[in-house]
C-alpha cells in the first residue's frame, strides 16, 4: 500500500522552516531533556522528514537554529538600559514562554561538544556582557551568580514549581527579579 503523502505547512520555504522550528520547541518543552528526533519534528509539523534535513542538515543543525532562535529572542527581550531588575525581569519573562530554552541549552553544554563551542563562541558572548554592564562588576562569581539564579528556576521548572506552587507568569517574573536583584545588590556592596 502506497503511503499518503503530507500537505504540511502552505507557503514559502521560510513559513516550512517556521514551522519546524515551532515544532522543536514544543518537542523539547513536553519531553525535556529526553530528547527528540528529526522524525518526530517533522511528524509534529506535518511535513516530510527529508525536509528538515533540507532545512538544518541534521540534527545538529537543527538544535543550533533552536539555540539561536531561542537566543535571538532572549536578547530582543532584553531593555536598552542597564538597569539589573529590568534585565532580570525581561530576561525571566522572555524564557517563561521558552521553557524548552533552558533544557536545550542544559543538553547543548553536555552532550554535543559542536552545539556546545556553538553556544559558547556566539551566545555567550553576547549575554555576559549584558549582566556584567548591569550588575557594574566584572567578578566572574558575581555574573555566574546572576545567570545561574536567572537560568535555574527554569531547570527546576517541573518539581520546583508544582511544590512551591509556583506561576512561571509576569507576577513571578517580576517578584523573582526584584529578590533576585536585592540580592545580588547587597553582595556587590
Amino acid at each position: 500500500m502506497k503511503e499518503a503523502s503530507r500537505a504540511g505547512p502552505k507557503g514559502s520555504g521560510a513559513d516550512v522552516r517556521a514551522a519546524l522550528i515551532k515544532a522543536g520547541c514544543a518537542l523539547y518543552e513536553e519531553r525535556g531533556l529526553e530528547g527528540i528526533s528529526l522524525r518526530d519534528v517533522a511528524d509534529r509539523a506535518g511535513v516530510n522528514q527529508a525536509m528538515v534535513r533540507y532545512y538544518f542538515t541534521d540534527k545538529n543543525g537543527f538544535e543550533a537554529a533552536l539555540l539561536q532562535e531561542g537566543f535571538d529572542r532572549l536578547m530582543g527581550a532584553l531593555p536598552d538600559d542597564d538597569d539589573l531588575e529590568s534585565l532580570l525581569r525581561s530576561a525571566i519573562g522572555a524564557i517563561n514562554v521558552m521553557p524548552w530554552m533552558p533544557l536545550l541549552v542544559m543538553r547543548t553544554i553536555y552532550i554535543n561538544d559542536t552545539l556546545r563551542q556553538t553556544f559558547i563562541e556566539n551566545n555567550l558572548p553576547r549575554l555576559l556582557p549584558r549582566f556584567s554592564r548591569a550588575l557594574n562588576s566584572e567578578a566572574p562569581l558575581t555574573i555566574l551568580s546572576a545567570v545561574s539564579m536567572l537560568i535555574f528556576p527554569q531547570l527546576a521548572r517541573r518539581a520546583i514549581g508544582p511544590v512551591l506552587n509556583i506561576a512561571y507568569d509576569d507576577a513571578f517574573a517580576r517578584d523573582y527579579a526584584a529578590h533576585v536583584s536585592s540580592l545580588l545588590k547587597s553582595q556587590s556592596t
